[in-house]
């Protein structure tokens, strides 16, 4: 690695150490995972020619540059992964043919993204106007870290008939992309729950989901900072989806005393909402559920709430936690959830010893 210099354009005053990117014509992946300090520029001449993979990794650079880059220095440039920081507001434009995979973890005033080929994208920060024209994607994650609203960010043609992905992030912004996919075919729909104290949190919570795209496998991931119980919170999300398989990640709610720190008329304390009249679970064929140190009360409650719902083709049960370290202890959670299982139904257990899952008998 060359001795940082600074360039030349950059204001006075600004001390950036700066590394030139080499235009290597013959390379085919660059990866640079550097510091926020270090700015990276091109030089003035030069292309790319057989480079298709490129990875850069915490590092400041000039958003025409990165466009430039992109759109005119790398013809054959199939895979793209960016974490940067833009160091000036002019917005990055990507125009590609050959591009297939897209990771943009970077705040931007403007992101535009015109790629005829490309299959992922990933939106990992706030923009402030997005528009993406990629006819052929498959995979979509817009990350709890970026807001979204369809009167700013425009997906024009991307997902019309089927995605192979859709991961909406937290729900302050699944509603309206779940929207915006409405009968689309979805074969994995990744949600993330994380509900603030309060019933006008809760209430929100239940409208934004109160529809979920169709889809063969529901993964839900309920964070640590969610604040309303389990079984409340996933027979809810249960009666607005139709799904063969639901994987379940549950983290460790202690520190935001989940649940009970509700008041007594919040909606997820009310009898009716663990009610589980008119729950349809007629597709559902496996449930996996790993509990990363949860409350042992809340999951047994939602486990006897989801085995007395009408699934009747449910097959599979898979149990995984790290809760207890005492073998009595994992013995009796297991028996206690085989306990309330259909005799019909298979039941895995798993615990999670010496750094690896092992399944118990």
């Amino acid at each position: 690695m060359p001795p940082p210099t600074m360039p030349p354009h950059e204001p006075e005053g600004v001390h950036w150490a700066a590394l030139e990117l080499p235009a290597c014509e013959r390379a085919r992946t660059i990866a640079l995972r550097l510091r926020l300090d270090w700015r990276l520029w091109l030089p003035p001449v030069g292309s790319f020619a057989a480079l298709t993979s490129v990875t850069i990794l915490f590092a400041r650079m000039d958003g025409g540059e990165l466009s430039a880059l992109v759109c005119t220095r790398c013809p054959c440039l199939r895979n793209l992964r960016l974490c940067l920081v833009l160091v000036d507001d002019h917005g990055v434009s990507i125009r590609s043919d050959s591009l297939r995979s897209l990771s943009f973890v970077a705040r931007a005033p403007r992101l535009e993204v015109v790629t005829p080929g490309l299959e992922y994208l990933c939106v990992g920060e706030d923009i402030g106007e997005a528009r993406v024209s990629a006819p052929k994607l498959a995979g979509l994650v817009w990350s709890c870290h970026a807001t979204y609203d369809p009167h700013r960010h425009r997906l024009e043609d991307a997902g019309r008939r089927r995605l192979q992905l859709l991961d909406v992030g937290e729900t302050s912004a699944a509603g309206l992309m779940m929207r915006k996919f409405d009968g689309v075919e979805v074969d994995q729909l990744r949600l993330g729950v994380s509900i603030p104290l309060g019933m006008e949190a809760y209430k929100s919570f239940s409208n934004e989901t109160s529809k979920l795209p169709e889809c063969q496998t529901l993964n839900i991931t309920l964070l640590p900072r969610n604040c309303h119980g389990l079984a409340p919170v996933m027979l809810h999300l249960l009666s607005c989806s139709s799904t063969k398989k639901v994987s379940v990640q549950l983290f460790d709610f202690s520190g935001y005393s989940s649940y009970f720190g509700c008041r007594s008329c919040c909606p997820c304390r009310l009898e009716e909402s663990r009610r589980i009249d008119g729950i349809d679970l007629s597709s559902l064929e496996e449930v996996e559920i790993t509990s990363y140190r949860s409350s042992q009360k809340e999951l047994l409650e939602f486990v006897e709430q989801l085995c007395r719902c009408n699934a009747p083709i449910l097959k599979k049960l898979v149990f995984s936690h790290t809760m207890f370290s005492a073998p009595s202890q994992t013995k009796v959670v297991f028996e206690k959830v085989r306990s309330m299982c259909h005799p019909k139904i298979e039941v895995e257990f798993y615990d999670f010893m010496d750094g690896a899952w092992v399944r118990l008998d």
